[in-house]
């Protein structure tokens, strides 16, 4: 059998609730199939392989640790480039200090581009890179992904608190205008998931006709007109779920509607690492990463970089390149694949062309 030596487990990207507990489900699974001698766990993402104290064993005691704390116990760091040789060398070398083989990765759609920018250039040095699950709100393209569940899930309880305060309010004798950004980028997917919540119930104890709500996305064609002149006219509470990156920006909502009053919240960090991980969700876990661990031993033995993909509906996993969730998933002009039923609901709330 040849010599693994060590491994290293990132997380990188924006956090997850759910990226604690995977984390912890991983390093055990692999530690009990002895695969490597050590195994290190980083904090705060990328940055962790250039400040060496950002690098500790994975142990009896950090793992009760990390038991106790939110999903973002790890943490993760934003705008480190290992594309820079400077940093790069840096990496390599602590990597190689701790006799570590094998670095791998769990995050988003940056953390993916950013292994397989960097894959080639490690693997010269001696150091191999794995991305290894995508966890992430924003979501990503070509398999699961664990994060939207449990962002979902808070998404739904501040918007609700908040349209219970405001949907309710009056204002010169007229409802108000309720303008929430889900913060995701581009990410309809994540709009379509938290509107079909928001419609299936009584929306601050309004049932549905009396409650005017449109949905305004970021990839999907509307009519601005349309819209202004549905939300002026009308006499019902009006609630605007908006995708981050619509064209409808925080910045012109009270400039778009001059004859309501429009209050404005943003829905982000708060439904990142929010406690959110039920038990359920910890079983589904357990079952993932029971798939997922053979899957890496396969991937180890073939001496390369590379990416385990899991199915959408998780029922299976494979080995892939280095690069497939980063060519699936471009900085620029990437488009969230929808359920067509999901679909279907996001254009019945469109102010339409």
């Amino acid at each position: 059998m040849k010599e693994n030596g060590n491994c290293l487990f990132l997380y990188g990207g924006g956090l997850v609730d759910s990226a604690n507990c995977f984390l912890r489900t991983i390093m055990e699974a692999v530690e009990r199939r002895n695969i490597f001698k050590h195994i290190y766990v980083g904090r705060y993402s990328f940055e962790a392989l250039l400040e060496k104290r950002f690098i500790m064993e994975w142990t009896p005691e950090l793992k009760m640790t990390a038991e106790h704390q939110h999903g973002g116990y790890f943490g993760t760091c934003r705008g480190i480039d290992l594309t820079n040789p400077k940093l790069q060398s840096i990496a390599i070398e602590n990597c190689k200090a701790r006799n570590i083989k094998w670095v791998f990765v769990a995050g988003g759609d940056g953390s993916s581009r950013q292994v397989a920018e960097i894959s080639e250039d490690f693997r010269a040095k001696g150091v191999m890179v794995s991305f290894i699950m995508p966890c992430t709100v924003d979501g990503i393209e070509g398999g699961a992904s664990l994060g939207i569940d449990m962002a979902i899930k808070t998404y739904v309880d501040l918007i609700r608190n908040f349209a219970n305060a405001t949907l309710c309010t009056r204002d010169n004798r007229q409802f108000s205008v309720s303008a929430i950004i889900l913060q995701g980028r581009n990410r309809d997917d994540l709009l379509a998931h938290v509107l079909k919540v928001i419609v299936s119930a009584p929306v601050a104890g309004l049932d549905q006709q009396y409650v005017d709500i449109f949905a305004i996305p970021a990839n999907y064609e509307w009519n601005k007109e349309k819209l202004v002149k549905a939300v002026e006219s009308s006499d019902k509470p009006v609630l605007l779920l908006i995708s981050e990156g619509a064209t409808l920006t925080k910045g012109e909502l009270h400039e778009t509607f001059k004859k309501k009053k429009v209050r404005i919240y943003s829905v982000a960090h708060l439904a990142q690492i929010n406690g959110g991980t039920t038990s359920k969700d910890i079983e589904g876990i357990k079952a993932l990463v029971e798939k997922l661990v053979p899957y890496l031993e396969i991937g180890i033995t073939k001496d390369e970089p590379f990416s385990l993909v899991v199915s959408h509906d998780f029922s299976s996993v494979r080995v892939e390149k280095i690069d497939y969730y980063a060519k699936l998933n471009p900085r620029e002009g990437q488009q969230p694949t929808i359920k067509p039923s999901l679909e279907t609901l996001l254009q019945q709330y469109l102010p339409q062309p």
